[in-house]
């Protein structure tokens, strides 16, 4: 597992028997059976019911992970090995979804359902049934006894799969009932039919059809014989319209000729009056002027390039002097301002007067030393003078000191002596600290004095050199400012030379701009004189065309055919508004004879469906009872397996001969048939196991029951995940437990894999025993330690 969760990055082994991972709650067990389920089939129970999302699969903590990645190892029920693997993107779901035989060769990859559905065929065991039967959540060993007995028939018979059986005998029912209803609207549509009038008036009305047909026929008789008349008509006519045509467009054209010619006269002579004097001036000669002053036009552009030129310089310059003179400018203000705090800290020099405060400071250490001495040696004599004092009380009939005879009463005199001379000792001694505490206190004070006068006199070393450097600086400024005054000069006087060869050259330049448009005029002017040629010669070509074409077209000769054509397409459509009408009542008569036949079509169809329904109905509610007893016989089947397999198991998991059978029964009650779970005591006689049972004996029957179940639906596979199994265990139940998986679990399944926060299911072990922990307050990884393996 590769940032899976809680974990970074873990990997380990789990053998046959009964693997145990204990640790704390929140440690990370969890997440290696979401794991494995994850890696066989893609999802897990809270991705199905959606109280997360595939996100939050992925690490987030102490650092948000890109991606996560699982990789599961298993053995299918005929002993071949194989890995699957995929991998989750945060925003992207699942990228990659793979399955490999156990020496790596790929067999699928990377569509997830198809890598699914490999694997749910190598184990004989679909998604469904893995979580009904393989993987019991946290806490849900007893689920069954939890229920609700209302509730329990139920969920019990969706472990099972039989309600599925049941959906489809309501749905059966729900499909029955609608039949009945489809059967009851056809009935009455079945009525109306056979009640229809208009389904005897048939007859009749294909004898009008078969009439108004041969009337049709005369009439597209008649059409076809009109037609050759005025097809010759039309021939003739269209060779008239086509002489009148082209007269008429002829005459369009020449007044069109007309109209340019006029329109070209005045367009030659505008150009005459914007040409003017030059107007008999040629083309050739008006170029050799415009070469002169174009000549003349560049000079001056050359000209007023490098007046510009000269005069940016200037005002670079002058910009350049000016940022020269700001700094400058700053630059005084800066240092006079350091000049004028220095000569305030020489002022503050002086007042402090450093030389006397060093001497000062002398005599006050001098002062502290002799205060410390004198402590010093106050304190030897209080310890001398109690010692002294100690050894008199502890004394005998003898003086400590001499060894002389000693009374009782020239003791007590020499005691209270001692003790006197102890309390004044402490009394100087006390009055000598006070002193030693005033004197610090001085000391203290006048080396501040003493560092701040240093700290001024550093300050004020380089006064006569900052004060040195700024008349320097001074002199500079007012040596810049008089050059920005010069170049300023210079600008101004460049600038109106400037401006003076700017006007003679706007005025070169329209002297060049007037000819190279006089240029142009004389060019347009000779190619209108060119194109009023080219449209008068047209126009006499069009006028002797119109000539030709009138002597052949005879205007009362066309009229005639006018009148005739017209009288034949009147005749044509009349016949056409006739055939017309015809084709319209033939149509109706078809489409009211089609509908009829229709009714009559539908009033046979709908007897026949309503037959057939009926015979539906008849075979629905036989396939209803099938359900209804295929349900009932496979809830028998089942129950039957399930508690020969119980049979077998009771002796190994619970080996105690109070309740020497159990057994899952079928109780009927209320009308309502539901499902209990019974221990048999030595007698035979059978009781509830919420009735009778302790926790131990309950988890025990409990056990025994899933494996059971996951025998009989899921017989291929041997394998059994037990999450936190202890719920409502005492403790004497939990060392029953332990014991059952140990011994007993081991021979009647392959592998179980535990999880479990209580130390004492750690003895369970007949496998893999795993600690799990994790470092929550740092947001640490999950850390996997092997303690054994058997």
């Amino acid at each position: 597992m590769k940032n899976w969760k809680s974990h970074k990055n873990t990997k380990f082994k789990l053998g046959e028997g009964t693997n145990v991972l204990a640790g704390a709650m929140g440690s990370g067990k969890t997440a290696v059976l979401e794991a494995i389920s994850y890696a066989l089939y893609g999802t897990l129970p809270s991705i199905k019911n959606r109280t997360i999302r595939l996100d939050d699969l992925i690490r987030n903590r102490p650092q948000e992970e890109d991606s996560a990645e699982v990789e599961v190892g298993f053995y299918s029920p005929d002993g071949k090995e194989y890995t699957a693997r995929r991998v989750i993107k945060r925003d992207e779901g699942t990228v990659l979804s793979e399955l490999r035989t156990g020496n790596g060769e790929l067999i699928e990859k990377p569509a997830s359902t198809r890598v699914t559905e490999h694997i749910s065929s190598i184990l004989k065991l679909d998604y469904d049934l893995f979580e009904r039967m393989i993987y019991a959540e946290q806490n849900r060993l007893d689920y069954f006894l939890t229920l609700r007995p209302g509730e329990r028939s139920k969920r019990m018979d969706e472990i099972l799969g039989i309600d599925k059986l049941e959906l489809a005998r309501g749905n059966t029912t729900t499909l029955i009932n609608r039949l009945n209803d489809r059967i009851e609207n056809r009935e009455e549509t079945l009525k109306d039919l056979k009640e229809d009038e208009e389904i005897d008036q048939l007859p009749g009305l294909e004898e009008d059809l078969n009439e108004l047909k041969s009337h049709l026929k005369e009439l597209r008789k008649r059409k076809k014989e009109l037609k050759p008349k005025l097809e010759e008509t039309e021939k003739k006519l269209k060779k008239f319209e086509k002489l009148e045509g082209e007269i008429n467009e002829i005459t369009k054209k020449i007044g069109e000729k007309n109209a340019s010619i006029r329109t070209l006269d005045q367009h030659s002579k505008q150009i005459e009056e914007k040409l003017g004097e030059d107007v008999e001036v040629g083309v050739e000669e008006l170029k050799q002027r415009k070469s002169r002053l174009e000549k003349s036009y560049e000079k001056l552009k050359e000209d007023v390039n490098k007046l510009e030129s000269q005069l940016s310089s200037y005002v670079s310059q002058i910009s350049e002097q000016r940022t020269k003179k700001q700094i400058l400018s700053e630059r005084i203000e800066e240092i006079s301002k350091e000049v004028d705090s220095k000569e305030n800290f020489k002022k503050e020099l002086k007042k402090i007067d450093l030389s006397r405060v060093t001497k000062s400071l002398e005599r006050l250490q001098k002062l502290l030393r002799k205060n410390k001495d004198k402590i010093t040696s106050l304190g030897i004599q209080i310890k001398n003078f109690r010692q002294t004092l100690e050894e008199l009380r502890e004394a005998g009939p003898n003086c400590p000191v001499c060894e002389r005879p000693l009374s009782k009463e020239k003791r007590e005199q020499l005691i209270k002596e001692k003790e006197e001379q102890i309390e004044n000792l402490q009394a100087d001694r006390h009055e000598t600290e006070k002193k030693l505490d005033k004197v610090q206190e001085d000391i203290s004070q006048a080396e501040e004095l003493q560092e701040q006068g240093k700290k001024l006199k550093k300050e004020v070393e380089d006064l006569p050199k900052l004060k040195s450097k700024c008349s320097d600086i001074k002199k500079k400024f007012q040596k810049i400012s008089s050059k920005l005054e010069d170049t300023k000069k210079a600008r101004d006087e460049r600038r109106e030379d400037l401006e003076q060869l700017k006007k003679e050259t706007e005025k070169m330049r329209t002297q060049y701009e007037s000819v190279k448009n006089k240029i142009e005029l004389r060019s347009e002017f000779d190619e209108v004189e060119e194109r009023k040629k080219e449209e008068m010669e047209e126009k006499h070509h069009l006028q002797r065309r119109l000539q030709k074409y009138g002597k052949e077209y005879d205007k009362r000769v066309a009229k005639n055919l006018k009148r005739k054509r017209e009288k034949l397409i009147s005749e044509e459509r009349g016949i056409l508004t006739e055939l017309s009408d015809k084709k319209e009542l033939i149509q109706e008569k078809e489409k009211r004879i089609k509908s009829i036949q229709k009714k009559r079509i539908n009033l046979k169809r709908q007897k026949v469906k309503v037959e057939n329904l009926r015979g539906a109905t008849n075979s629905l509610k036989i396939i209803r009872r099938a359900f209804s007893e295929s349900q009932t016989s496979l809830r028998r089947h089942i129950v039957e397996a399930v508690n020969t397999i119980m049979d077998d198991l009771w002796g190994d998991i619970y080996p105690y001969n109070d309740y020497p059978r159990v057994r899952l029964a079928v109780k009927k009650g209320g009308g309502v048939s539901d499902y209990v779970l019974q221990l048999s005591d030595r007698f035979g006689n059978w009781s509830s196991v919420e009735g009778i049972a302790s926790g131990g004996e309950r988890t025990c029957a409990c056990l025994t029951l899933r494996i059971a179940f996951a025998n009989v639906l899921a017989p291929a596979m041997s394998w059994l995940v037990l999450d936190e199994p202890t719920h409502n265990l005492d403790s004497e139940g939990i060392e029953k437990l332990s014991l059952v998986l140990r011994e007993r679990i081991p021979k009647v399944m392959n592998q179980l894999i535990l999880i479990t926060h209580e130390k004492r299911l750690e003895s369970a072990v007949s496998g893999y025993l795993y600690r799990f922990s994790r470092d929550k307050s740092s947001d640490g990884p999950t850390n996997v330690e092997q303690l054994s393996v058997s």
